[in-house]
This record gives structure tokens, sequence and C-alpha cells, in this order.
């Protein structure tokens, strides 16, 4: 599968699949943020989560929260949750992190918890 299977079409048979057994649905989702609010709406019994809160693989620091607008706009949808993972390896400062616990604090602001 190419870099395009996640917009192209590939996984059109999934979503109403998945939706049907009632089996959520994780992804790593940071290059198509704004198309799965457009599965949450074409499916709202699907449940889907966000992993790694959306962060792009490899950003850090304030790199890696560029994208929070997108995510925390995606909180509209009943049917989508995000998972704080990995947060760790987002940050830039050491323990405990304190640059991440405003974006994390506004994705389960968003989301709940």
């Amino acid at each position: 599968m190419g870099d395009s299977w996640p917009l192209d079409g590939t996984l059109d048979w999934l979503w109403p699949a998945a939706e049907r057994a009632g089996m959520p649905i994780g992804l790593v989702a940071a290059r198509f943020l704004p198309e799965v609010g457009g599965v949450a709406e074409r499916h709202p019994a699907l449940r889907l989560h966000i992993d790694h809160m959306g962060v792009p693989q490899g950003a850090t620091g304030a790199a890696a929260f560029e994208h929070l607008p997108q995510l925390l706009a995606l909180a509209r949808h009943p049917n989508i949750a995000v998972k704080v993972s990995a947060a760790s390896v987002f940050a830039e400062d050491a323990f405990p992190f304190p640059s991440l616990h405003e974006p994390i604090r506004r994705i389960v602001d968003a989301f709940g918890p």
C-alpha cells in the first residue's frame, strides 16, 4: 500500500463493516485528520479513536502540537475519541514534561476523560 491509502478509497469498505460489527477503529491519523471527521459523519455508529494525540511521527516540542486546532475540531463528533499515548516522546523537556500539560489538558477538556 502506498501513502495514499487513507484517502484514496482503499478503506471505504472498512468503515461500514466495522460500524456493523460494533468494532472500534484506532487510527494513526496525523496526515488525514480532517478526513476522520468525514468518516465519523458518514458512520455515526462507528467508534474511532485517534492514537498518540494525532501527533505526526517524529514531531517534538511545539511542532508536535501544531495540529491541535484540527484535532480539537473533531471533538464535535461524539464517536471520536483521542488516546493520550506516547506523550513523553513528543516532549523536549524533562519529566514531568511541563510542555505537555497544556495540550493534554486541552485534549481532555475537548474530548473528555
